[in-house]
């Protein structure tokens, strides 16, 4: 590449060894050309979380367990293939392929009613599949009575090990007042869902409420297990993982067009 040039005239006398004329070499600021990254995986498979037909991207091993779970019972494993891809190549790009059958696991927060309790919150995973189900929830009294200003704490914990507690959440309409189950569920909400100021929602679960009307258990026995998420890997077939090429609605494969130039491809 041929540098530019800069022509330094010297018009007062001294102030070079020489008068004259000096060329000094300036380097060109033009950037060198880049080709594709070549140091990613894309891999189109199975998976126990993530939504299907869309480009997850993920760097290592527990990356990619947070972005398609952990499933490795099945040939088409996502996540396997990213184990197996490791330690040469950490950064991945995934689309998880199912056979429609996949369903959001769901975690029920239950009332004081006996012998059948009703829901005060249902939480559902943001993902379909059985990594759902590793979650769990519990709800705790923080102060008053179910009978005077009763104020809730609610932790959920997600599938991958992580803690979230949205404290001090009331559950009365009145200062003073009892448990009003419209008022806890919407204050609950808007701190699960993020629509309350200054909150996050859940990267894990949606809220949503339930039938109850009376106070919810809490403490170690409000505590509840995810239930009912399924992978749909069972009919996942070598035509689903090459998918189908539509702009927009493409699935398998084809969700990876123009992103995975200079990678490698696993189905």
């Amino acid at each position: 590449m041929t540098p530019n040039v800069n022509f330094v005239s010297n018009l007062q006398a001294g102030n070079f060894v020489f008068d004259g004329a000096y060329v000094q070499g300036v380097l060109s600021q033009q950037a060198l050309p880049t080709g594709p990254a070549t140091n990613f995986t894309a891999i189109v498979g199975a998976g126990s979380w993530g939504i299907p037909n869309r480009v997850l991207t993920a760097s290592g091993p527990q990356g990619a367990l947070l972005a398609v779970g952990r499933k490795t019972s099945v040939k088409a494993s996502a996540y396997s293939a990213a184990i197996d891809a490791s330690p040469e190549c950490n950064q991945f790009k995934f689309v998880r392929v199912t056979d429609g059958t996949d369903v959001a696991a769901k975690i029920n927060l239950v009332d004081t009613a006996t012998p059948t309790p009703a829901n005060v919150l249902i939480l559902t995973a943001a993902c379909t599949g059985s990594d759902g189900n590793l979650g769990s929830a519990r709800i705790d009294l923080a102060s008053g009575t179910a009978t005077a200003s009763p104020v809730y704490n609610i932790t959920i914990y997600d599938p991958f090990g992580g803690t979230t507690v949205y404290k001090n959440i009331p559950g009365f309409s009145t200062a003073g007042g009892p448990y009003v189950a419209t008022a806890f569920q919407a204050n609950a909400l808007a701190a699960i869902n993020g629509t309350a100021p200054n909150s996050t929602a859940n990267p894990y679960y949606i809220a949503t409420a339930g039938t109850s009307t009376i106070a919810p258990v809490t403490g170690q026995a409000s505590l509840a297990m995810g239930s009912g998420g399924t992978d749909g890997d069972s009919g996942v077939t070598d035509t689903m993982l090459i998918g189908t090429d539509a702009q927009a609605a493409s699935t398998g494969m084809y969700v990876l067009r123009g992103s995975i130039a200079g990678g490698q491809l696993v189905l």
